[in-house]
């Protein structure tokens, strides 16, 4: 094997570490980004829940003014 041979192989064999880096910072970038958009989704499905408990508590307040003949302004508009 001659040395032109040798320097070929060489190089072949040689990898640029900055090339693995990039990578590798660039998947941990994603997986953080992953990771915010989940918190951000349980956060939105938090609130819409927090929300429909308390439209279902207005909604039996309402309901139980009206089981006991109770009137009220909100209610005289529904009828």
């Amino acid at each position: 094997m001659n040395i032109k041979d040798q320097v070929s192989k060489l190089s072949d064999g040689l990898k640029n570490p900055y090339f693995n880096l990039y990578h590798w910072c660039k998947g941990e970038l994603f997986d953080i980004e992953a990771i915010y958009n989940a918190i951000n989704v349980k956060d939105r499905v938090f609130e819409r829940i927090n929300k429909k408990e308390k439209s279902k508590k207005n909604t039996q307040a309402d309901l139980d003014n009206v089981t006991t003949g109770r009137k009220t302004v909100k209610t005289l508009f529904k009828n």
